[in-house]
């Protein structure tokens, strides 16, 4: 049985369009939201896949297309997961998070009102005679099954050509989009047709009588955080594996013998497991080597020997570890509370804290919500637990000493 594929890009480097999700994120108003939010779909999916924008936000079909079927098979190819279509075309749906990974926000994938098609699949599954009444009956206990995953299940069975089977086909090419620090994530994940299902994904009728699906908050929060963790101890060793070939790479043009390149993929497989994720699911974590790409430049100057700067990444989301620190630092328990150690209650605090190293300028950029700032004048030591827990991560992951950066939003 196939696993749920996930891998993440970290897209650095690209003030415009940070600026762009920036807004995106805060701005109130649900028709310049709407407006933005066409606008980042339509660039993103350019700049990862080379994908075109479906115009509007049609139900049940997927944000992004390729209808060059060669070039849908290199990006499947190349990026070891996702799945074309019969007709030759690779979809893709993309969701964009305006809240924080470990916020309740449930991702919706879509659905479709209530309809006569879906009705009448239903009434035929169910074996009940053609008339209106019949159909209003089925409208009404439609609406009473309340239960996210009795609904769907309910779905899967009495109605898979009118909507459920749409509905695997939107989700199961994903990008989930989420903003951190400095970078925008993008998660990629493919669902097999045999992992949609209960409890990973739910359903829900709205008070517009719209059926809609979603992945489960606690699913995903998992699924996030193993490939967030697995990132950021995978760009760390791909770095180090980096200047390793580039040295060999300079050698062997110094010694006028070709250099050696190869290309690869790293999977991992994880467990997620908990009281909603039950049966416990396989996850792999790819994550490509860029060993393939071009790691340098340089000119070959006569009788002078070559020297290439490494052009490795230079900016690690390393938030997710830092957080991980700040926890075990932080005094757990009912007891009352007392200084200098701040106690673990919502989580809250930590989850708000942000890390990104610059590992070209030696620095780490840092936030966490300044609010907590005012326990300091209680005797409580707030910025010194953010700040040694990024200087302990720092010195395991990196074995060197940062300039720490703090940001105030």
């Amino acid at each position: 049985m196939a696993n749920i594929t996930v891998s993440v890009s970290n897209l650095v480097g690209n003030p415009s369009l940070l600026s762009l999700y920036d807004t995106y994120i805060q701005t109130v108003d649900e028709i310049a939201r709407n407006r933005l939010q066409q606008k980042l779909e339509r660039v993103l999916g350019e700049k990862l896949f080379g994908a075109k924008k479906v115009s509007g936000n049609p139900k049940l079909i997927q944000d992004w297309f390729i209808s060059d079927y060669e070039a849908s098979k290199e990006i499947v190819k190349n990026l070891g997961m996702f799945e074309i279509d019969d007709d030759g075309i690779l979809r893709i749906e993309a969701k964009l998070q305006r809240k924080s990974e470990t916020s309740r926000t449930v991702t919706t994938i879509g659905g479709s009102t209530i309809n006569s098609s879906i009705l009448s699949e239903i009434r035929t599954k169910t074996n009940r005679a053609e008339s209106s009444d019949v159909s209003e009956r089925i409208f009404r206990s439609l609406k009473r099954i309340k239960s996210g995953t009795n609904l769907f299940n309910y779905l899967e069975k009495n109605a898979p050509t009118t909507i459920h089977n749409p509905a695997y086909q939107k989700s199961k090419n994903l990008v989930i989009f989420s903003k951190t620090s400095g970078s925008l994530l993008a998660y990629q994940i493919f669902f097999p047709r045999s992992k949609f299902k209960a409890p990973i994904f739910g359903a829900l009728i709205d008070a517009e009588n719209s059926i809609n699906y979603f992945i489960q908050t606690s699913f995903q929060k998992q699924l996030v955080k193993k490939a967030s963790e697995a990132v950021v101890d995978i760009n760390i060793q791909n770095i180090k594996e980096q200047r390793d070939y580039t040295k060999k790479f300079v050698a062997s043009v110094n010694s006028l013998r070709p250099a050696v390149s190869k290309t690869s993929n790293i999977v991992f497989s994880t467990r997620l497991k908990g009281r909603k994720t039950r049966p416990t699911e396989n996850l792999d974590i790819i994550y490509y080597t860029t060993n393939s790409m071009p790691l340098s430049k340089g000119r070959i100057k006569k009788d002078k020997k070559i020297t290439f700067k490494d052009d490795g990444p230079s900016l690690i989301d390393i938030t997710v570890a830092v957080r991980g620190r700040t926890r075990l630092r932080m005094r757990r328990g009912s007891g009352n509370p007392r200084p200098p150690q701040i106690y673990e209650r919502s989580g809250n605090f930590r989850s708000s804290i942000e890390a990104v190293a610059n590992l070209r300028a030696n620095t780490i950029e840092y936030f966490y919500t300044p609010y907590y700032d005012r326990l300091e004048r209680y005797g409580y030591e707030i910025n010194d637990l953010v700040e040694g827990s990024i200087r302990a991560i720092a010195q395991a992951k990196f074995n060197r000493r940062f300039n720490l950066i703090r940001r105030n939003t």
